[in-house]
C-alpha cells in the first residue's frame, strides 16, 4: 500500500496498532469455537466469598456438562437461567467444558497460520481494497482454514467408525459370531 513493510512487531508504523487489534479480535473469535488445543474439562466450584462461580479471565466460552443446560456464561460468572440468579450454594460444583483463548504466539503452527491469513485478508479488504490481492488472500485464507480443520480432526481422533454407537454394536455382534456366538472375557472386559 505504498508503505514500507514492518521488519519487527516493535517497530513504529502507521498500521501497526490497527493490525494488532484486528489480530487480537480474530484470534479470540476463532478460538471461541473450540479447538483441540484450547478445550478443557474442569469442575467449577462456588466461591465462598459471594456464592458465585467465577471463570478464569481467558475463557472464551463455557459449556456446562453437568446435566444443567440452564447454566450459562455471563461475563466472568455462571448464571442459572431457570432461577434467574448467579448465586449458588457453597459446596456445589459443576462439570464444565471451558474453551480458553490461547495467546496467538502459543497457538499451534497451522492454527496460527489460519488466524494470520484471516487477519491479513480482513486488513487488506478494509484498508487497501485491491480486488486482485483480496482474491489471492481469500484463496490463501481458505487453504489455511482447511489445514487448521484437518489438524483439528487429526488431533481429536475423530473417526466415524470408532465413534458410532451403531457400528460398535455391529462389530460386537460380528466379533461374537466369529467366536461361535459366545462372549469371552479378556482381562475383565466382556467382548
Amino acid at each position: 500500500m505504498g508503505e514500507a513493510p514492518l521488519s519487527s512487531i516493535l517497530e513504529d508504523h502507521t498500521f501497526r496498532q490497527p493490525v494488532l487489534d484486528k489480530l487480537t479480535r480474530i484470534n479470540r473469535r476463532v478460538q471461541a469455537t473450540g479447538w483441540w488445543f484450547n478445550m478443557e474439562f474442569l469442575k467449577l466450584r462456588v466461591s465462598p466469598a459471594d456464592n458465585r462461580i467465577y471463570l478464569p479471565q481467558d475463557v472464551a466460552s463455557t459449556i456446562t456438562v453437568h446435566q444443567r443446560p440452564n447454566l450459562v456464561q455471563r461475563g466472568r460468572v455462571i448464571y442459572d437461567l431457570s432461577r434467574g440468579t448467579d448465586q449458588f450454594t457453597v459446596g456445589q460444583e459443576f462439570a464444565a467444558q471451558l474453551i480458553r483463548t490461547v495467546p496467538f504466539e502459543d497457538t499451534p503452527v497451522l492454527f496460527a497460520e489460519a488466524i494470520a491469513a484471516e487477519t491479513i485478508w480482513e486488513f487488506q479488504e478494509q484498508y487497501d481494497g485491491d480486488s486482485t490481492k483480496t482474491r489471492s488472500l481469500a484463496q490463501r485464507l481458505q487453504l489455511a482454514r482447511q489445514e487448521a480443520k484437518t489438524e483439528h480432526i487429526r488431533n481429536r481422533n475423530v473417526n466415524l467408525f470408532d465413534n458410532s454407537v451403531g457400528i460398535q454394536r455391529i462389530r460386537r455382534v460380528v466379533s461374537a459370531g466369529q467366536r461361535g456366538g459366545y462372549n469371552t472375557m479378556d482381562q475383565g472386559v466382556i467382548r
